[in-house]
């Protein structure tokens, strides 16, 4: 039987939180789904606890490639991915067992996209979300103008129709801010969008997770803007540029170090950005 979602979990030295986050796939009300676990070279157990879970039912299927990073994980997740919709779930996050059951009850109304809210888990405890996300916010301007500002959306919050992803991919070149261009990709084709707003995902707050590097994370979420300024049209450059001058400002140290310390290939870069837009 052909599954109606395809669940992509990228897994990279998560074999810790592996076991929670399938449980959490296990136990969806909605039966009729695939789960993708790509094992992006990982030189913990992750394989072994896969294959176990693979073992048991034959709706988890693991994959096993070379390390390549985050985008490349899911991009290889998405070329094996049979699901009419796209559930993406990193490997240490978890899913509410209502989750693909309440996307779908929208998706079958012709509804594109469904972005639903979340909770944080540290240490075992549930706390509130980092933000609270809105219907309004869900369109191309919002999520180009306030992204990390007001408001952003962690990729398991969505539920995408394959169709409206088509031959969108995740950018492989960055550690940090793919997913902000991936959702700008999304938008760009004015989706049907459904917001729910209850908590049906769980982003999981720990040590090991890339977002505790502000080094990388300040580097890469600039390489992200960049990319986003390069792609955009007149209109949008100088609203993008008003945006990103004024966080370059309340981020100064930050950016400074970056200059400072990082190759000259992105000091060019940010030369470049700041020059086109004071010709």
């Amino acid at each position: 039987m052909t599954p109606i979602f395809s669940i992509i979990i990228p897994c990279y030295n998560q074999a810790n939180f592996l076991g929670d986050t399938l449980a959490s796939v296990l136990k969806q009300s909605f039966k009729n789904w695939e789960c993708l676990i790509i094992d992006d070279g990982s030189p913990d157990n992750t394989a072994e606890i896969a294959k176990e879970w693979e073992k048991n039912d034959c709706r988890f299927k693991l994959y096993q490639k070379e390390n390549g990073g985050l985008s490349s994980a899911r991009n290889h997740g998405l070329s094996k991915a049979k699901g009419e919709y796209i559930q993406f779930l990193d490997a240490d996050d978890c899913l509410n067992e209502s989750k693909l059951t309440k996307c779908y009850n929208e998706h079958v109304k012709g509804v594109q996209l469904v972005v639903t809210s979340f909770e944080h888990i540290k240490n075992g405890k549930i706390s509130p979300p980092f933000c609270t996300l809105r219907q309004e916010y869900l369109d191309f301007d919002n999520i180009l103008l306030k992204w990390d500002g007001e408001f952003s959306i962690p990729i398991h919050c969505g539920s995408f129709s394959k169709n409206i992803i088509g031959n969108l991919t995740f950018n492989e070149g960055l550690k940090a801010g793919e997913d902000w261009i991936f959702w700008l990709n999304i938008f760009e084709k004015k989706p049907d969008v459904t917001f729910i707003n209850e908590s049906l995902v769980f982003y999981r707050l720990h040590e090991k997770s890339i977002t505790k590097n502000i080094q990388v994370m300040i580097e890469h979420k600039t390489r992200a803007q960049l990319t986003i300024f390069d792609l955009l049209n007149e209109k949008y450059k100088r609203l993008f540029f008003e945006r990103f001058s004024l966080e370059a400002i309340t981020r100064r140290e930050e950016l400074f170090n970056i200059y400072r310390n990082r190759e000259k290939r992105i000091k060019n870069r940010i030369k470049v950005f700041f020059k086109k837009l004071t010709r």
